[in-house]
């Protein structure tokens, strides 16, 4: 889009303003997009409980073996 604004820029200004328009109006809703899924990948306890209870709960499900094979971690922490 950016590059047929490029185009447009002097036979057709009012096209070129259109489109940039458009190109805007659709980086700012990817942006939205980009933040949510950001935002919906962090775990509630992180806000909730912190980093560390975060890790900790996370090392529980490592220590059960998810994949059939047992893990041991150990966090050194308050």
């Amino acid at each position: 889009m950016a590059d047929a604004a490029r185009n447009y820029v002097r036979p057709q200004p009012q096209e070129a303003i259109e489109l940039l328009t458009r190109l805007r109006q659709e980086t700012t809703n990817a942006l939205e997009d980009v933040r949510r899924l950001v935002y919906d990948l962090g775990p509630p306890v992180l806000d909730d409980r912190g980093l560390l209870a975060a890790l900790r709960v996370r090392v529980e499900h490592l220590e059960r073996g998810g994949d059939g094979h047992p893990l041991t971690v150990t966090i050194d922490g308050p």
